[in-house]
């Protein structure tokens, strides 16, 4: 009976790989024939160039979906606002020294107050405020905002670069023409304790 049931499930795999084999040869030679043919199998088809260029354009538009839905974290935003509006009041005010330099520009206002109206950062209210003055053209602020910015919350603590005053029209064309070439308004060279004014 053992040697009965053995026999017959031997025989039944045989029977199973022969299929098998038959059938995977038949496939083998129909695919080849075809080759030979010259017919084009649909998976061999290599892609034309437009079909790339279609391909990289969706993943650019879905890179810049994903971009669009991420947020820079709030204390980047802050960092960003703080360091642009602390350079910028250096060309309005008079200090025994300055770290950092940017030209106020109509672009740059723009930027800075676009941030502080989307993003909750320290002191963004008095900020906004003194922003909207800047854009008007009154820069009578200047002191207060870059000393708010840039001295501590300690009574009498004064921390070396405390504005004292404002600078004349004139002294300001000379700090425009000491820090900025003529057509750009990106600082010639930074200070180099601006680089490290955190170590202080």
């Amino acid at each position: 009976m053992k040697k009965a049931i053995i026999f017959s499930i031997s025989t039944f795999m045989v029977i199973t790989t022969s299929a098998v084999l038959v059938i995977l040869f038949i496939s083998i030679g129909s695919s080849s024939e075809s080759v030979e043919k010259g017919e084009p199998e649909a998976n061999l088809s290599a892609p034309n160039d437009t079909d790339i260029l279609e391909e990289k354009e969706k993943i650019k538009e879905t890179a810049l979906k994903y971009e669009d839905k991420v947020e820079p974290a709030p204390e980047k935003v802050e960092d960003k606002v703080v360091d642009m509006v602390h350079r910028m009041s250096h060309q309005k005010v008079r200090a025994e020294k300055k770290w950092g330099h940017l030209k106020i520009t109509e672009k740059r206002l723009d930027e800075v107050i676009d941030l502080l109206e989307q993003y909750d950062v320290k002191d963004r209210t008095f900020l906004h405020k003194e922003m909207l003055e800047w854009k008007n053209g009154d820069f009578s602020n200047s002191v207060k905002v870059h000393n708010i910015l840039t001295q501590p919350d300690i009574p009498h603590a004064v921390v070396e670069g405390k504005a004292y005053g404002l600078l004349s029209k004139k002294e300001e064309q000379t700090y425009i023409q000491n820090h900025f070439d003529e057509v750009d308004d990106i600082s010639k060279e930074e200070d180099e304790g601006y680089q490290n004014r955190n170590s202080m």
